[in-house]
């Protein structure tokens, strides 16, 4: 769902006729809906928290979410904020949105560059466009920045032709386990049993 309260009249109809409703990849506030997924706000967290550890006496970081508004996001940006207030040397230079899209992210990351001439000592991004990042910042003449986010196979091929143009922090999300908690609690709700949480 690209809206935590859009669907929340629909699923409870849903309920209503007995119709079990089960969310990933975004969560739904309606109690008759349970929600599988990660912890997006640790997730948000950590990738700060990695910021500072690396810049223990300040850094300039650059901030590329996802969709506007999208429920993923809001949680990842409330775990970024506990992070900076924990680390108040850390400045947000810009905070952009990259829609999760490859070339969007490029795009929005080389106009932050272009308005913004100081240092971006660091890049802020939950997502999985972290080669495009580092391709934006090779693209602008600016150095490698920290980057932040889930790896992927086009990233480490990236790496691997770029050692010096790629400074990685983070680690993958792997959607096994999830999607195997979503058929679980699908099944469980097809056998008759209720919602007892609304995320898990």
């Amino acid at each position: 769902p690209g809206s935590g309260t859009a669907l929340d009249d629909a699923i409870d109809a849903a309920a209503e006729a007995g119709i079990p409703f089960v969310t990933a990849a975004g969560s739904v506030t309606s109690p008759n809906a349970v929600n599988v997924d990660s912890n997006y706000a640790r997730w948000g967290y950590d990738m700060m928290v990695a910021i500072g550890e690396a810049f223990p006496d300040g850094a300039n970081v650059l901030l590329v979410e996802g969709i506007a508004g999208h429920p993923i996001v809001v949680q990842e940006r409330e775990g970024a904020d506990k992070a900076l207030e924990e680390y108040p040397n850390l400045k947000v230079a810009r905070s952009v949105n990259g829609d999760w899209t490859a070339n969007v992210t490029k795009t929005v990351v080389l106009q932050a560059l272009a308005t913004n001439p100081a240092p971006i000592d660091a890049v802020w991004t939950t997502g999985s466009e972290s080669r495009v990042v580092a391709e934006a910042f090779a693209e602008a003449g600016r150095p490698a920045p920290l980057i932040t986010g889930s790896i992927t196979g086009d990233a480490l091929g990236y790496w691997k032709a770029n050692p010096d143009k790629y400074r990685f922090e983070g680690h993958a999300v792997l959607p096994h386990w999830t999607a195997q908690t979503l058929f679980r609690t699908g099944v469980r709700m097809l056998s008759g049993q209720k919602p007892k949480l609304n995320t898990l």
